[in-house]
């Protein structure tokens, strides 16, 4: 079938036209499942209680996702933009593009590209046990939506994680054209590199990288690891034990849940890291390294 402009209409609100390595595909947006009897955000009395799914890249996120689906099946789940962006504390043109990112998506799903017109929008169609996540979200931009939340979240021994990260760009970038690589996340094009490479490039702009974990839960500082993950996070676990995490969660909800783990990253033989790159590390993650060993010895 071949499209031209005056037969094809676009509507942005029902369909988006992707254009990805010189081929159109057709997908159609996220919507979340409406209920008939859903009454509206000004009739309610309260903020919704909502699961908040905390997607951390390569800590079996997607797998977290999925778990989330079977274990609430019959509650809305949110899928929204991403909110954390280290990439954008690098410079202004790695800021614009994450922005253009987010705002399309948002525009897409939501019909605006505000964020504040998502928040607006989830609020109003959100009820109590409904689910939020889908992108990689941080707890400071989920609170905006409701302040009763019950976060879950998966962590993974801050080195591995990691080399998972790099190399995850590094297959994807390998697979682009040199043209469309320029239009890259830093941490992608970074991990063109060997690994020691790519740990460098990361603490060349540290206040961005460092300490993931501690940004997407909102810990500043050792002192407050114990009191945040005992008052604010309402179950969490680690990627290596996935199995315990799984069945911590069945207990909570009362529901046999799927014996599954995703991986999206190819099977890798694992690699010696030098004492060297090891200490970069360990100083891009010293915070993460102690909030992970924090919930690996409570599993």
């Amino acid at each position: 079938m071949v499209l031209d402009a005056e037969t094809l209409t676009f509507q942005a609100s029902t369909l988006k036209i992707v254009a990805r390595h010189g081929l159109w595909r057709y997908t159609t947006p996220y919507r979340p499942q409406r209920r008939k009897n859903s009454m509206s955000h000004a009739a309610r009395d309260h903020e919704p209680d909502l699961i908040a799914v905390i997607r951390i890249p390569k800590c079996a996120s997607t797998s977290l996702w999925r778990l989330s689906e079977a274990a609430w099946p019959d509650q809305q789940h949110f899928s929204i933009p991403s909110t954390f962006r280290p990439e954008m504390q690098v410079n202004r043109w790695e800021h614009w593009r994450m922005e253009r990112a987010r705002r399309r998506r948002s525009r897409s799903d939501y019909g605006t590209p505000r964020w504040e017109g998502v928040v607006a929008r989830i609020k109003n169609e959100a009820r109590d046990g409904d689910v939020l996540g889908g992108g990689h979200n941080d707890l400071r931009h989920l609170r905006q939506i409701s302040t009763r939340l019950r976060p879950i979240t998966v962590l993974r021994d801050p080195a591995d994680r990691l080399m998972s990260v790099w190399a995850y760009g590094r297959e994807g970038m390998a697979r682009l054209p040199w043209l469309l690589r320029f239009d890259k996340a830093y941490s992608k094009k970074a991990a063109l590199g060997d690994f020691d490479t790519f740990v460098s490039r990361l603490l060349e702009h540290r206040a961005a990288f460092e300490n993931p974990f501690a940004q997407y839960l909102g810990i500043a500082s050792q002192a407050e690891i114990a009191p945040r993950l005992k008052d604010d996070i309402w179950l969490a676990g680690v990627s290596e034990a996935f199995d315990a995490f799984r069945i911590a969660l069945e207990e909570r909800v009362g529901r046999k849940l799927p014996e599954r783990k995703d991986n999206v990253t190819a099977s890798r033989a694992p690699m010696a890291v030098s004492a060297a790159t090891q200490r970069k590390i360990e100083a891009l993650c010293a915070l993460d390294y102690e909030i992970y060993e924090a919930v690996r010895s409570s599993v």
